[in-house]
């Protein structure tokens, strides 16, 4: 089976549970160009399903657990600025969002960064679109356990000093979108 798609798609794990592959499809908005539409191919007969989130959420970055079956994202909503970036977790099988808490800063980034400038999403030049994590910073320690790393991070360098936070995302309440009418979920 085949999927005619527009736009620029990505595999980000393969979920025995939803016995699918989990794609998102990469969009611009102005000069991002961000995760906005998370995809479900069926491993068994290539069927496509898309999940019931879609815009005003914005996802930068994305882990995989090792298992498949969840995926951490970076995300932030549709708004002027693109702000507040948070940290949710994605079960493919449930097509369940959980928001966990705060996101952890961008990879370090010496393109034109400025030494006194923060670490954040999408505002160090050339940080505009969807960025790889670099390692360490998510890791799951279990399929049931997420653990993310902070630290006075900057667009130069990793903080050395870190404090890991850990979720059970097995107790993970799943997000309530906001309901949009049918035209704003069309693509």
């Amino acid at each position: 089976m085949t999927h005619e798609l527009t736009g620029i798609y990505r595999i980000f794990s393969h979920s025995p549970r939803a016995h699918a592959f989990v794609i998102g499809g990469q969009f611009e908005t102005g000069v991002f160009v961000l995760v906005e539409r998370l995809g479900l191919i069926d491993d068994r007969d290539g069927s496509l399903r898309w999940s019931k989130y879609r815009p005003p959420l914005r996802i930068v970055s994305i882990v995989a657990s090792p298992d498949g079956d969840t995926l951490a994202l970076i995300a932030g909503p549709e708004n002027a600025d693109m702000r507040p970036f948070r940290l949710w977790s994605y079960r493919p099988a449930e097509d369940a969002l959980s928001r966990l808490g705060p996101a952890p800063g961008p990879p370090p980034d010496d393109w034109e960064c400025d030494r006194a400038y923060p670490s954040r999403w999408l505002t160090i030049p050339g940080n505009e679109a969807y960025t790889d994590m670099d390692p360490g910073v998510i890791t799951f320690s279990s399929p049931d356990e997420l653990q993310v790393s902070y630290g006075a991070d900057t667009c130069k360098s990793r903080a050395k000093k870190r404090t890991v936070r850990r979720w059970n995302l097995a107790n993970a309440k799943p997000w309530q979108q906001p309901a949009r009418s049918a035209d704003e979920l069309e693509y």
